[in-house]
């Protein structure tokens, strides 16, 4: 299967996700091609050997169009060559109030990646949305074993957003004031609030830790590098990671106690606690415990990969059916859609979740809507609603109601 990835955002802060995203998809067992958009040229991106770059989009026929924001999307739907080719739409969830609008009939996928924890998925379609906690995938992973833990690395995902978790664990830091720290973080600067073995800097230094602090894509980096982590974040203290707790960690998104609140505190004793229990724990039971974890993170990776394959494939599968076979294709009415008489001759379409007005429906569209209510294979509905005549009349209207997610393939 041929994939172009389409790249059009002037966001300084995608770099990394992007990045990101390339390493991942290159796990993908299809060939892979990238399109940047000009205005994106600065980026910066580290395209991986399995990536191809294209200077135009026309240059390939595509089975599927991956397109990063809605800039991407416009793009691809403005270009001819992709008017039969299924758009799988991303962007990152913090962008939701400029990226989605919520028009279902331009992309045929939705793929959310969580760069906030405090994302609400209730507020897309869960029928036609896939949830991307990125993984990270570091193509040389450290092994080196830790002997002796002496240099303490604190680092947010988010400096600017993660400052306040930072501030509440400024005391049980200054109270180890036998430990060496080095706190990492774009621009970052602070009133001189630490004690001299606390140091500030504006560089990664995550390979160079013996522990890691932190949250989020951090913690995934440490975990990656063979580096035990504890988790303080939005939703409090997590933890030391291990096997134990692993799942959790990954359900929080590496942000704290599975089921804590945002701003939630962050007990002093108990961080200084389990920093002291990392330091003086077994060298060889420690080393046990980072390769435990950093095999559970390749699995998740390995596991994620597989299921945006699946996606990648049923997509555009189930979009050359609706192409190539639609009159023998059963189809049913989506649970995103509820009919509702408004009166004798008018229904309203609403969308289920949220009661809003999608459309009004004549008697006759009714009658055809409701015919898949249960499942029903498109010539038998044309011939139950007695459009022999007018098959292609029919058949166009059914194009527009999968279109538009009213009418799903039934499987």
């Amino acid at each position: 299967m041929k994939i172009l990835f389409i790249v059009s955002t002037n966001h300084t802060r995608h770099n990394a996700i992007i990045n990101n995203l390339l390493q991942f998809f290159s796990g993908l067992e299809h060939d892979l091609f990238l399109f940047t958009h000009k205005e994106s040229k600065n980026c910066h991106l580290t395209i991986p050997g399995e990536i191809q770059e294209i200077e135009s989009p026309d240059e390939i026929q595509i089975d599927i169009v991956l397109a990063f924001s809605r800039k991407s999307l416009e793009l691809t739907k403005k270009n001819k060559l992709f008017g039969n080719t299924p758009k799988v739409y991303l962007f990152c969830n913090s962008d939701f109030d400029t990226e989605y609008d919520d028009c279902w009939a331009d992309w045929e996928r939705l793929i959310i990646i969580n760069d906030n924890f405090k994302a609400d998925s209730t507020i897309y379609p869960k029928e036609l949305t896939f949830f991307l906690d990125l993984p990270v995938h570091t193509p040389s992973f450290l092994n080196d074993p830790i002997d002796k833990i002496k240099n303490i690395h604190i680092e947010f995902d988010d400096f600017t957003t993660s400052s306040s978790v930072l501030l509440k664990i400024i005391p049980a830091i200054n109270s180890l004031n036998h430990l060496k720290f080095l706190i990492s973080g774009k621009r970052i600067t602070f009133p001189p609030i630490f004690n001299n073995n606390v140091k500030l800097t504006n560089e990664n230094k995550i390979e160079k830790a013996d522990l890691v602090i932190g949250n989020g894509s951090v913690i995934e980096k440490a975990i990656a590098n063979s580096k035990p982590s504890i988790v303080v974040g939005s939703r409090g203290f997590g933890g030391f990671v291990t096997k134990t707790n692993f799942e959790n960690q990954l359900k929080t998104n590496f942000q704290g106690r599975l089921g804590g609140e945002i701003g939630e505190y962050i007990p002093e004793k108990i961080l200084i606690d389990e920093i002291l229990d990392v330091i003086d724990m077994d060298l060889e039971k420690l080393n046990t415990i980072i390769s435990g974890n950093k095999n559970l993170l390749l699995e998740n990776w390995k596991i994620v990969t597989a299921q945006l394959d699946q996606l990648i494939t049923d997509t555009t599968r189930q979009y050359n059916q609706i192409n190539e076979n639609l009159p023998s294709l059963k189809l049913l009415l989506s649970n995103l859609f509820v009919l509702i008489p408004s009166n004798e001759k008018q229904f309203m379409l609403q969308k289920t979740k949220t009661r809003q007005l999608h459309s009004i429906l004549e008697e006759e569209e009714y009658q055809i809507v409701k015919e898949f209510s249960q499942s029903k294979q498109v010539n038998k509905a044309l011939f139950i609603c007695k459009y022999n005549d007018e098959s292609e009349s029919f058949l166009q209207f059914i194009n527009e109601l999968l279109n538009e997610k009213i009418l799903i393939i039934d499987e």
